[in-house]
């Protein structure tokens, strides 16, 4: 399956490429090495899913909407998500945090991170016949 089908001009007729928000992780530099503080919690992250016969589903986090691809990656289909925001709590935040041991500054940064509401989803699970 191509990447992208271009023209003679290098204009992109057909591009097979998706984009999925990932969470980024909070890392320290040095000058010659670099240290992992971890992942900050309630981020949102896209869920890819296969069908079958070719055809797939994104799961969008950020919009709270899934969306239905062709064989060909064509978008099929669309289906919002009528999701209420939930704040994240200063007890929620607290839990999460004392559960990852974090002290000091990398705790600070971790907080910083944090955003005022939860995803709409952690996860998609998807069948023939469920969403």
């Amino acid at each position: 399956m191509p990447v992208a089908i271009v023209n003679k001009n290098e204009k992109i007729i057909h591009d097979s490429l998706s984009i999925l928000q990932t969470p980024n992780i909070i890392a320290e530099f040095g000058p010659r090495s670099m240290r992992i503080i971890g992942m900050s919690p309630y981020q949102p992250a896209d869920r890819f899913k296969v069908l079958g016969n070719g055809k797939y589903a994104i799961a969008r986090a950020d919009s709270a909407e899934l969306q239905f691809y062709s064989a060909n990656d064509e978008l099929q289909h669309r289906l919002s998500l009528n999701i209420e925001e939930r704040p994240v709590t200063g007890e929620n935040v607290e839990f999460l945090l004392d559960k990852k041991n974090l002290e000091g500054d990398d705790r600070k940064k971790m907080e910083a991170r944090i955003p005022e509401t939860k995803p709409p989803f952690l996860n998609a699970w998807i069948t023939k016949s469920h969403i």
